[in-house]
């Protein structure tokens, strides 16, 4: 069980240095706003639906508890239909993830069935764990996701993961 926590803190990890290696423009390109919207300011729609900014779906009061002082999130993706987001403490390479599927890879709030050979534990309210910290869950007709990274028990970092999913669903406009 321990383990399976020290894979998805690495894999953190990868996600971390991923996001320092992208340009400045990528950040501020990610349609963030000072209001903290999730959707870009200009109303944007790409062919696949609405564009949302992960990183303005979770704030510092929703962050900084769990892994400490980190680095304010920063955009992962270029794809303006898939974001994500990845908040780094630099200390202890903790972080927490945001990830927002495609429009209608979850159509009527259902995840897709795991591809063969992967295997997951049922969550609450339709969710389902696929690591330590890591819960996929269905909003906005998306497949998305959220993993806590960082040092505690397999059933402490599920429960701020879900708990974190649960803020970010509402925010999510259906595609």
């Amino acid at each position: 069980m321990r383990s399976s926590v020290f894979v998805f803190l690495a894999a953190g990890l990868v996600a971390a240095a991923a996001a320092g290696c992208s340009s400045d423009s990528a950040a501020s390109d990610s349609g963030a706003s000072d209001s903290g919207s999730a959707v870009a300011e200009s109303g944007g729609v790409s062919p696949a639906g609405p564009v949302v900014d992960a990183c303005a779906l979770l704030t510092a009061a929703d962050i900084t508890p769990l892994i400490g002082e980190n680095d304010g999130g920063k955009p992962t993706s270029t794809d303006p239909d898939a974001p994500s987001c990845v908040w780094t403490n630099s200390q202890s390479y903790e972080s927490v993830t945001v990830m927002i599927g495609d429009t209608d890879t979850a159509i009527n709030g259902t995840l897709p069935p795991l591809p063969d050979g992967i295997t997951a534990e049922p969550g609450p309210d339709g969710m389902r764990f696929v690591g330590g910290g890591q819960v996929e869950f269905a909003a906005g007709k998306r497949n998305n996701s959220v993993q806590v990274a960082r040092l505690g028990s397999a059933d402490e970092v599920n429960g701020e993961a879900v708990a974190l999913a649960n803020k970010i669903a509402p925010q999510i406009p259906a595609g």
